[in-house]
């Protein structure tokens, strides 16, 4: 846990308190670390075995998959808005992964990857992603990711699949 608290924690432990009738400092601590953990970006906190034991004992507080403010699913604890944003997100992108493959025109491909230099792994990529409803391209500075992604939207407009 971590040494400073949360300001909002308090408050957050007393709404749960007055709410559900649950009386923890412990709670209070490991509200306060979901609160950091999200303001540092992250829908969730890893819970520790013990924390998890804590909660998993506090009725009312968590459900997994349900109306209570906070989601427990396995060893995270979320904010229930964070969690269901998060599912909304995971079943976008598998609907997303599940769309049929799209035809690519392999002339203009190599029209474009020979006008840009492209190399082939980049090459590559563009086709790759160019079938797909959704990809991810990643690389470090400097490795041509944004040369990719422009030789990808040239791919893609004026083509009668879009």
């Amino acid at each position: 846990m971590s040494q400073e608290l949360h300001p909002s924690a308090g408050v957050l432990a007393n709404f749960f308190r007055r709410h559900l009738g649950l009386e923890n400092k412990a709670l209070t601590a490991i509200l306060g670390e979901l609160l950091m953990a999200q303001e540092d970006g992250h829908a969730c906190l890893n819970l520790t075995p013990k924390q998890r034991e804590l909660l998993v004992r506090l009725d009312g507080l968590h459900q997994p998959k349900g109306q209570a403010p906070l989601v427990l699913e396995e060893d995270r604890l979320y904010f229930r808005r964070l969690w269901q944003y998060e599912e909304r997100l995971a079943l976008g992108i598998r609907r997303l992964l599940a769309a049929p493959l799209q035809e690519v025109d392999e002339d203009k491909l190599a029209a474009l990857a020979d006008a840009a230099g492209l190399d082939p792994s980049q090459r590559w990529a563009v086709a790759e992603a160019a079938k797909r409803a959704f990809a991810i391209l990643t690389g470090g500075p400097g490795t041509g990711k944004t040369t990719t992604v422009l030789q990808l939207i040239a791919l893609r407009c004026g083509s009668s699949q879009n």
